[in-house]
């Protein structure tokens, strides 16, 4: 789970290690692989060299008097550097993004590890955060910049632009100048590239499949072999939507076997080495989704993907899903709010977009916040209206069925009828990441549901 920070590697949200699939799906393009890539690659920053990232920050603090240090947007930007690394200059495996971190990871252990560890007394500062506090001299200060996803260190190759190191780059006196001229221009290390979005080279080297595709004879047999499935199931109707590589299939019709489906695709997925995920929908669950006001996977899946069985259905609004790694903090908070989940504090704007439930839930594990991921997924599946089709199918393509799954048991265990997913999870395999039941049963009674 999320709440675990001592592993040292790169592991999805459930805690399995990351493998050629999902590395391969996020560097042809895949957008969630991308995302659930660049999380594991910020918790394997922020594990190993979390502590010089925290020097960094408390510097940046003293010198401009910006509070708390934003240690954890430090570590996503990072991620985003080393993805854009990755992608220009590495290849489609996880050995290969696995050499890409650990470079980008000492040159930051070398840069950090030349600044002072400052312990700052309690009596002389305001406490905040997890690496210590601000000198009330610097008080009120203003706030960090916050984290944007993508936005790396800058795009320019010296990366002057990013805020840690902008006031390096001035002409106002610093003190830390002198102890960080050589071979680094600031705080943070010279990136080969900065971080816009997923790059690729146009070209490949002789002999390579071309970067950006995998349009193979593997992947059409993988195509066929999802047409024999859907030909098995028999759904009214079925549409399989492909995205770097990855393979979304939807299928439709009353009283198909979701555990059975489950298996096949898992099969498909191990056998062809490129992710397969299934949303498997009846008449309610289908006709909510495509009800919905706003975009949503089911919308997308039939609008960009190819009928394999049935006839497209109709609906309206073009709009694609919402991106639970891209949420602002104050849009948690607002339909965390809207979702029977309020937080202690000032009131959420509530002008932000509504989003559904099912992408809330989502967005808790790309946080830092176990009380969100753990507490507010017990209450936001106690106090709203799930579709459970879509909230499997997320779990599934975001890699945290196991930890969605140990949420649940542990509402059943406590009288909440919960049963049809875990029975699901349960007939397809997926081990369950045991969670915190006392965490839960007291967040239930806190929110009265």
């Amino acid at each position: 789970m999320r709440s675990s920070v001592s592993r040292r590697g790169l592991y999805d949200i459930d805690g399995r290690q990351l493998d050629d699939i999902r590395a391969g799906a996020a560097y042809f393009g895949s957008v969630a692989d991308i995302d659930v890539v660049r999380l594991s690659v910020a918790d394997a920053v922020n594990n190993i060299c979390g502590d010089e990232i925290s020097r960094m920050c408390l510097e940046r603090c003293l010198e401009d008097g910006h509070w708390p240090p934003d240690w954890w947007s430090e570590a996503l930007r990072y991620a985003d550097d080393i993805m854009a690394d990755w992608g220009r200059f590495g290849a489609p495996s996880i050995e290969s993004l696995h050499d890409t971190c650990l470079a980008a990871i000492g040159s930051v252990r070398e840069v950090g590890s030349r600044l002072p560890r400052r312990p700052l007394p309690p009596n002389g500062c305001f406490v905040g955060g997890t690496i210590g506090g601000a000198p009330k001299s610097i008080y009120p200060a203003s706030p960090a910049p916050a984290y944007v996803p993508g936005q790396g260190h800058g795009a320019v190759p010296d990366g002057v632009t990013h805020p840690l190191i902008l006031h390096l780059a001035s002409g106002e006196p610093c003190t830390l100048k002198p102890m960080l001229a050589g071979g680094n221009d600031g705080y943070t290390p010279h990136r080969r590239s900065g971080c816009v979005g997923p790059r690729r080279p146009a070209a490949s080297a002789p002999g390579q499949e071309p970067r950006g595709t995998r349009r193979s004879g593997a992947q059409r047999e993988k195509v066929a072999a999802i047409r024999d499935m859907v030909g098995d199931v028999k759904p009214g109707y079925a549409s399989l939507y492909e995205t770097g590589c990855r393979h979304s299939l939807l299928v439709h019709g009353d009283g198909i076997d979701a555990v059975s489906v489950g298996v096949a695709a898992a099969e498909i997925r191990e056998r062809f080495g490129t992710p397969l995920d299934c949303m498997v929908t009846d008449d309610a669950a289908l006709d909510d989704l495509l009800g919905d006001a706003g975009g949503n996977d089911a919308k997308l899946i039939v609008r960009g993907g190819s009928a394999l069985a049935g006839m497209d259905p109709t609906f309206q609004d073009p709009s694609g899903p919402p991106r639970p790694a891209a949420f602002t903090r104050n849009e948690m908070f607002c339909n965390m709010e809207r979702h029977g989940f309020g937080m202690i504090g000032p009131p959420p704007d509530l002008d932000e977009r509504p989003i559904r439930p099912e992408y809330v839930i989502t967005a808790t594990h790309f946080s830092m916040e176990p009380r969100w991921f753990i507490a507010g997924v017990a209450v936001m599946l106690c106090t709203c209206r799930i579709n459970w089709r879509l909230l499997m199918y997320l779990a599934g393509v975001y890699g945290y069925e196991g930890t969605l799954y140990g949420v649940a048991d542990s509402l059943c265990r406590q009288g909440r009828d919960f049963w049809w997913p875990v029975d699901v999870w349960r007939g397809r395999g997926i081990g369950m990441v045991p969670t915190e039941d006392d965490t839960i049963r007291d967040a239930l009674m806190v929110y009265r549901c």
